[in-house]
C-alpha cells in the first residue's frame, strides 16, 4: 500500500495555533473571531450525508441555559374551590426542571389542572425535616396543588443550548 504525501499539511514548528493566519491572512484570534464560530448557516437545501463511525468518538454535552428560577404559591385541596397552579408551561427546549417543596408537605402533580386535583394524582412527599425535590425532564406542562396545606414551590428551569 502506498503512503500519501502529507507534507503539504505540515506547519512550521515555530507557528502556534494562534499564529496561523486565517483566510484574510491575519493571525487567528479565537476571542475576536467568536462571531465567526457562531454564525448562522442556512442548511435548508443541504442533503444529509451518510456517516459510518468506526471506533470511539468523544462527545461532550453542552452546558444548559438557565431558563427561569421562581417560587409560586400553591393552594390546598383542603380548602374548597382551590385550583391547581401551573408550575411549568410546555417547553420543547426544556432539558431539566427542578421542583422543590418545603419540609413536611405533600404536592400533587399532573399534566393538566384536573389531573393534579385527582385522587390518583402523583404525590410528591417531603419528610418532616428535609425539603422534597423532583427533577422533571419532560417538556409537557405541569400543574400542582398542596394536599393538606398551602405553601411555596420553588422551580428552576434549564433549557438546551441553541
Amino acid at each position: 500500500m502506498e503512503e500519501a504525501d502529507l507534507s503539504k499539511y505540515d506547519r512550521p514548528d515555530s507557528a502556534s495555533s494562534n499564529e496561523r493566519p486565517n483566510a484574510s491572512g491575519e493571525p487567528y484570534d479565537p476571542v475576536s473571531n467568536a462571531e465567526e464560530l457562531y454564525q448562522d448557516t442556512d442548511y435548508s437545501g443541504a442533503a444529509p450525508v451518510p456517516v459510518c463511525v468506526k471506533g470511539q468518538v468523544r462527545v461532550q454535552e453542552l452546558p444548559t441555559q438557565l431558563g427561569a428560577m421562581y417560587s409560586t404559591a400553591v393552594g390546598s385541596l383542603a380548602v374548597a374551590g382551590t385550583r391547581a397552579v401551573r408550575l411549568l408551561a410546555a417547553d420543547p427546549r426544556r432539558k431539566l426542571a427542578h421542583i422543590e417543596i418545603p419540609a413536611g408537605n405533600t404536592l400533587r402533580l399532573g399534566t393538566t389542572q384536573a389531573a393534579a386535583t385527582s385522587e390518583y394524582a402523583y404525590r410528591m412527599y417531603s419528610s418532616a425535616t428535609a425539603p422534597g425535590r423532583i427533577d422533571v425532564t419532560a417538556c409537557e406542562e405541569l400543574w400542582g396543588i398542596g394536599d393538606a396545606s398551602a405553601f411555596l414551590v420553588s422551580v428552576a428551569n434549564e433549557q438546551w443550548q441553541r
